[in-house]
């Protein structure tokens, strides 16, 4: 690819800036609704962010006809950087992000409390006020919907909901700034590829030659990859309205194990196009991980093996494979800031200096801004934690562990593309399990089922959405400082709109006939744990026991890869499969990843990397055609007012 030019009429960031805010306004109430109410496919749960990428492929169409008018009506490449970054950050909100989970959350751990499960006496007497609202019949309404001629009773979730949106605006500085800090290590010491910005990258791209179209779009190749899966996955839709069309089997299951979940075989040509971008031993590493972690279950299941304690939402796989993750993502960080303790120690030194050395690198924020922002976000965040209810050591635990989550699952995005993906265990269940019940107590158990709504289903970040934007808007020539307050806008406008978006679409169709994982079963399995916890607590930890010899046994094999990675340069297995391996949504994305190894290895050993470059925008034209076809279906649905993509939950 040729170098980005700068468009001649300078850079426009306020136009920018108001496109970006309305397309989070969009991400946060169109998309939800689709999701929400009709069951469609879920645009805003995870790191690829496919809302984004369908929207900046409407805004490129879009700018031809304005490039016709005349280019200063077009939006040139530095402002379609900017729109793009708000428009990821927006969407690691509303979905899998935070809102619908959190604030269902709220409502349904008193609209769900049965004389059968006593959340009356084991987990109400427990919540701060200002928590969740404390109104009966606007719990009842957000579940049941609202009469007529009654209106949404937004004076009972005020203070929760400025509550929490404090708290998360601390969460989300404290990402933002941890992505500043650790941009240069990763993208200059130790060049990670970035994969997610591939496709955007490739599609903004200009080149000397003024025209009206993007070169990406004149690709004849991008064409054929975009068809294949925008045909395919178009007749199936049309299945769904005619079901005398003969729909496309693209996947099946084979059982291996008895009484286990089989090995799924599933073609998604979103995981395939991006794969093609992995080196091959990292994307060997993450299918290979997945199948090791399956015959692992299987193993254990024959033998009738597990650790017999409470399995936590989320805890994927058992309780032992999930412990055996988190120490292993624990050392991946670990390992991750050792190599970076150069970089860090100049960062730290260099805030305290009067030339701050990352104002030199024209990075998102300062270092020197983004450890204050750092120190006084976590500082607040504490606190806050505290006034919940949970004692000070646990939300310094729950703190450090979200982190380590976030920082980990940022760098397998950036450097191994992971489009789709999360941890085994969640922050919430390992703070549990490594304290015991015992030093949290009841009130701070409250707090910790409360933080699966932040720290639970973790598919999607702030932190993976900055780290994303910052690389993308370094390639294109974008300033970046001003890229930090474009960002922070777009939070303001996404937690506004999507909170207003859930609690609209509840109280007009009653939340027990929306999406039946959002609002049911996270909130049902969430409290009747806490509850569980209270009924029977669990010991403190130690570290010679079950749970802390997995731990400790994940940790040794992820040093011991990274140790024998770096001795050896035929080493073959890159670790960065084995803290996400076991995750359900690889379940899913395993054979894809495969498939997608396959091709790039049989390219490279026939072709040469000639013949890998010339047949990129063909993977990126299959990324594009199933984030096209799902769209267009979605409005198809939208307009029909069925589903058409996929049977609601």
């Amino acid at each position: 690819m040729s170098q980005f030019v700068a468009s001649d009429k300078g850079w426009m960031p306020y136009r920018a800036v108001l496109v970006g805010a309305l397309m989070a306004v969009v991400i946060n109430t169109v998309f939800p609704y689709g999701l929400l109410v009709m069951g469609t496919l879920d645009w805003t749960g995870d790191f690829i962010a496919l809302s984004a990428i369908f929207l900046l492929f409407l805004l490129l169409l879009v700018n031809i006809p304005l490039k016709w008018l005349g280019r200063k009506w077009s939006l040139s490449a530095q402002e379609l950087v900017v729109i793009y970054a708000m428009m990821v950050a927006a969407s690691a909100i509303p979905s899998t992000g935070v809102t619908a989970q959190l604030v269902p959350f709220l409502a349904g751990v008193y609209y769900y409390a049965t004389p059968e499960n006593n959340w009356a006496e084991l987990l109400h007497p427990y919540i701060q006020p200002w928590l969740a609202p404390q109104d009966p019949m606007a719990v009842k309404y957000f579940y049941e919907g609202l009469p007529q001629e009654v209106a949404i009773p937004w004076g009972a979730w005020l203070v929760p909901l400025l509550a929490w949106a404090s708290f998360l605006g601390a969460l989300y500085l404290m990402m933002i700034a941890l992505s500043a800090l650790l941009h240069e290590q990763w993208a200059r010491n130790e060049r990670l590829i970035f994969p997610l910005v591939q496709l955007p990258l490739y599609m903004i791209h200009e080149d000397d030659r003024p025209s009206a179209v993007n070169p990406f779009l004149k690709e004849p190749l991008m064409w054929l990859g975009f068809a294949i899966p925008f045909v395919l996955l178009g007749i199936n839709a049309l299945h769904k309205y005619y079901p005398f069309i003969s729909p496309i089997e693209l996947s099946t299951q084979l059982a291996v194990f008895h009484d286990m979940r089989g090995v799924l075989f599933n073609l998604w040509f979103i995981v395939l196009g991006l794969t093609y971008f992995l080196s091959l031993e990292i994307s060997f590493s993450l299918w290979f991980f997945y199948l090791l972690n399956f015959f692992q279950l299987g193993l254990f299941n024959t033998l009738g093996f597990s650790i017999a304690e409470i399995r936590l939402m989320h805890t994927e796989g058992s309780i032992a494979t999930a412990q055996q993750a988190i120490g292993a993502l624990i050392a991946l960080v670990a390992a991750s800031l050792w190599t970076a303790r150069r970089h860090l120690k100049e960062v730290v030194v260099g805030a305290w200096k009067k030339k701050d050395p990352g104002e030199d690198t024209g990075q998102v924020l300062s270092y020197r801004k983004a450890v204050w922002i750092l120190i006084g976000a976590f500082l607040y965040a504490v606190l806050w934690l505290k006034s919940a209810g949970l004692p000070v050591g646990a939300a310094l635990l729950l703190l450090v562990i979200a982190f380590v989550v976030f920082v980990g699952l940022t760098r397998i995005v950036a450097e191994g593309g992971m489009g789709y993906g999360r941890t085994q265990m969640t922050p919430p269940a390992f703070v549990i399990n490594a304290l015991g019940t015992a030093p949290i107590g009841p009130r701070g158990l409250m707090v910790l089922g409360f933080a699966n709504g932040w720290a639970g289903d973790i598919r999607t970040t702030m932190m993976a959405a900055a780290s994303n934007s910052t690389r993308l808007a370094e390639v294109v020539g974008t300033r970046r400082p001003p890229l930090f307050w474009a960002l922070l806008i777009a939070i303001v406008v996404s937690l506004i709109a999507s909170a207003w978006t859930v609690l609209s679409i509840a109280y007009t169709y009653g939340g027990v006939n929306l999406h039946y994982w959002f609002y049911s079963i996270m909130g049902r399995w969430t409290f009747n744990d806490m509850a569980a916890n209270q009924l029977n607590p669990v010991a403190a930890w130690n570290f010679w026991g079950p749970r802390g010899a997995f731990t400790g046994l994940g940790a040794g094999l992820m040093f011991l890869l990274l140790y024998l990675r770096h001795r050896f340069l035929w080493w073959p297995i890159h670790p960065i499969g084995l803290p996400v391996g076991g995750t359900y949504v690889m379940f899913f994305a395993w054979s894809s990843m495969a498939l997608g190894w396959l091709a790039k290895w049989i390219v490279l050993r026939y072709g040469g990397i000639t013949l890998f470059r010339r047949l990129r925008p063909f993977f990126l034209g299959m990324v594009l055609g199933q984030v096209s076809s799902a769209g267009l279906w979605m409005a198809v649905d939208l307009i029909a007012g069925w589903d058409a993509v996929v049977t609601r939950w």
